[in-house]
């Protein structure tokens, strides 16, 4: 049988004989999936890309872009989202974004229905409502989306933004359990500043579990280059 290592190394090229077979090696609850979802299940878990799946992963991000222009989303602006789904698989929060809020408004009902009828089963990536519905104009999603993305940056708080939502790790999506570990679990700009770990950027909240594993911290805007003074001769001193 082949080893993690191994797996991580192979270059699926398509949905085949020989694909399968190794496939069916591994065993487990897979067995109970079709050919086709059983070796993307395994292809996810283990990080591997078959071409066709870098395929239909390029056409969402094209579809992602084509739809933030047509609607005028700026880029996917914070300001633009009106709530969140969350994954089933991965508990990350997606972001759902409205161009015009008088008319999410007017579907709300609709909207509210469909949430009910997709109830724990919504999956990174699935849309609520498909690019031929009507209201995927009015209630719109990013499709490009999987499970290793990050909680999109257009999620935390804008002081415009009437909607507040909990901080989360940007890698993982985790939050604090309760208030009293809330500053020493998830790191936010003030305490990423008092470890000096921003260079004068302003950088979105991470957990102290994603820092241990060696994750970077994510940064943003322009840089403060007073900040970034304090913090380099602070580590000198230490």
């Amino acid at each position: 049988m082949l080893s993690f290592f191994n797996w991580r190394a192979i270059i699926v090229t398509d949905f085949d004989k020989t694909a399968m077979k190794l496939l069916l090696e591994v065993g487990s609850p897979l067995q109970t999936l079709t050919t086709k979802a059983r070796l993307k299940q395994l292809c996810s878990q283990f990080m591997i890309l078959p071409h066709s799946l870098k395929k239909e992963a390029k056409a969402r991000k094209v579809r992602d872009e084509k739809i933030c222009k047509e609607l005028k989303l700026k880029s996917w602006d914070g300001k633009k989202v009106i709530g969140f789904v969350t994954c089933f698989h991965c508990a990350k929060r997606r972001c759902l974004y409205t161009g015009v809020e008088q008319d999410y408004l007017a579907a709300r009902v609709a909207f509210q229905q469909k949430l009910e009828s997709v109830s724990g089963r919504f999956s990174c990536g699935d849309l609520l409502f498909d690019d031929d519905h009507p209201l995927s104009k009015v209630i719109v999603q990013k499709q490009s989306l999987t499970c290793e993305s990050q909680i999109e940056k257009a999620y935390y708080n804008k002081i415009e933004r009437a909607l507040k939502l909990k901080d989360l790790c940007i890698y993982c999506g985790s939050g604090a359990d309760d208030e009293e570990e809330d500053d020493t679990f998830l790191l936010r700009l003030p305490q990423l500043q008092e470890r000096l770990m921003t260079d004068g950027y302003v950088c979105f909240p991470i957990c102290i579990t994603c820092v241990k594993n060696g994750k970077k911290v994510v940064k943003a805007g322009k840089k403060d280059t007073a900040q970034a003074r304090v913090e380099r001769i602070a580590r000198l001193g230490n």
